[in-house]
């Protein structure tokens, strides 16, 4: 909800807003093709909306008597959990007959002694759904589904985009529609460096 699949389609759907000015000119409709995009007010509205979607979801939990808690948790046994709540310094433990963990995924910074300065100097996917400032000129670095998506709405937005891939895109896809994906964004003004790896970051 909050990076990844929601922010995601609301960031293509304001891509796509502008890939069809060309359709509705064809349909009759008097386009401004110099009207400029705000990715500011974007970023703005999208982390509103998924504000409310989290208030809701909270709200939800409770109606069904389900408690939820945003701390941090350990393991005491293996039917207990420590609570830890940093801002307070307060600890609780509760106890559970089953415990499931479900707690995502992040991206990956590169390896900190080979590119020391990465933290500094890139952002991960998940951070440009509140990156403040518009990115101007970006280099994705990745060949998969989620580097295609996010070259995909910067490039939409105006930015000159650079895709690095070590060998090719979509590798685990079926190689025939990979292709037609990456001839279509080159199409629409994506650059490729294939067979690319990165040595140093400055």
């Amino acid at each position: 909800m909050n990076v990844g699949c929601v922010p995601k389609k609301l960031f293509h759907y304001a891509a796509l807003m502008k890939e069809s000015m060309g359709s509705f000119a064809q349909a009759g409709w008097k386009v401004d093709r110099d009207q400029q995009h705000s990715w500011e007010t974007m970023v703005e509205k999208v982390d509103s909306h998924i504000r409310q979607l989290n208030w809701n979801a909270k709200l939800v939990l409770t109606e069904k008597g389900i408690k939820y808690y945003n701390l941090r948790a350990k393991f005491v046994d293996p039917h207990t959990l420590e609570l830890h709540d940093p801002k307070k310094d307060k600890k609780q433990t509760i106890t559970a007959k089953n415990i499931m963990i479900a707690v995502g995924g992040r991206p990956n910074y590169p390896d900190e002694k080979q590119f020391p300065d990465a933290k500094k100097l890139c952002i991960t996917s998940d951070d440009i759904f509140y990156w403040k400032k518009h990115p101007g000129k970006s280099l994705v670095i990745g060949g998969s589904y989620i580097a295609l998506e996010t070259a995909g709405f910067l490039q939409s937005f105006g930015c000159d985009v650079t895709l690095l891939v070590r060998s090719t895109i979509l590798r685990q896809y079926d190689q025939e529609m990979a292709g037609k994906v990456g001839k279509f964004m080159e199409h629409q003004g994506t650059k490729f460096l294939y067979g690319a790896k990165m040595e140093k970051l400055e």
